[in-house]
């Protein structure tokens, strides 16, 4: 049985005899002149001791047999956006060119997604919100466009064709 251990759970290992060893120490001080017990814990203070923790994991395993069954997708994208269908409100008649001309609406986008490992690769779903604002003059008067884009989705990714997923083929949704 290979045994692999997320970073998130070394760190927590490590913290943990940090903070417990000097407690365990304190804790199993010995004050009686017969010596030591059976079973009792000797304190050994040697600051030139050295001290190995064996951890089983190999990290040369295949990506497949090493990662988790549970990821988080953390996401920030740029869309240059034109509402090439757009009629304003204000002025009616009016389309997206007459107001802004070609110039995009800088979209700046975020996204989380929750990640399922499985046998064939991955599946993932989240949400993803963006906003942006272009503003132009070619009607006559200043007018300011603010767009509010949000949405959700949902892709499979073949994370596992290769031992290492330096690429990997996906499929996705997106509902806005």
């Amino acid at each position: 049985m290979n045994l692999h251990l997320s970073l998130r759970t070394k760190v927590c290992i490590w913290a943990l005899i940090g903070l417990l060893g000097p407690v365990m120490a304190l804790a199993q001080v010995d004050d009686s002149e017969d010596g030591p017990q059976e079973g009792e814990i000797i304190e050994y203070n040697d600051p030139n001791a050295l001290v190995e923790v064996h951890v089983n994991q190999d990290f040369l395993a295949p990506y497949k047999e090493r990662r988790e069954k549970h990821g988080l997708y953390f996401g920030v994208q740029y869309e240059p956006l034109v509402l090439k269908n757009y009629e304003s409100t204000l002025q009616p008649a009016v389309k997206y060119k007459g107001l802004f001309g070609d110039e995009a609406i800088s979209l700046i986008r975020a996204n989380m997604n929750y990640k399922y490992n499985f046998e064939l690769g991955s599946i993932a779903i989240g949400a993803d919100v963006g906003s942006g604002e272009v503003k132009g003059n070619k009607s006559g008067s200043s007018t300011t466009l603010t767009v509010l884009k949000y949405g959700l989705n949902l892709q499979f990714t073949v994370d596992n064709i290769w031992p290492e997923p330096y690429g990997a083929p996906y499929f996705g949704v997106n509902i806005w």
